[in-house]
């Protein structure tokens, strides 16, 4: 949000804000790569990731409130209409 830009990428979004990114976000990350929806184990302190969690909203938050994007998305009207020509022209 800070650049105007919305940066999904967990990765990209910790390499674009270093300090906000706990220390152990990589190995989280990798962690989820290999385990996806098992448990975290040993890796990390569920205290601290909730710590960190609220910690970060309060991160997003503020970038939120300094944002320069709209608060709402705008062209739902010219994207309704694109879906209506698509329909219509039967692709």
């Amino acid at each position: 949000m800070r650049s105007g830009q919305v940066v999904a990428h967990l990765g990209e979004l910790a390499d674009l804000c270093p300090d906000a990114a706990p220390a152990y976000l990589g190995d989280l990350v990798a962690a989820k790569r290999e385990a996806e929806h098992r448990s975290l184990g040993a890796l990390v302190a569920i205290e601290a990731v909730r710590a960190d969690v609220e910690r970060l909203r309060a991160v997003l938050d503020a970038a939120q409130e300094s944002s320069p994007l709209p608060n709402r998305p705008e062209g739902h009207d010219e994207l309704h209409e694109l879906l209506v020509r698509v329909r219509l022209s039967g692709l």
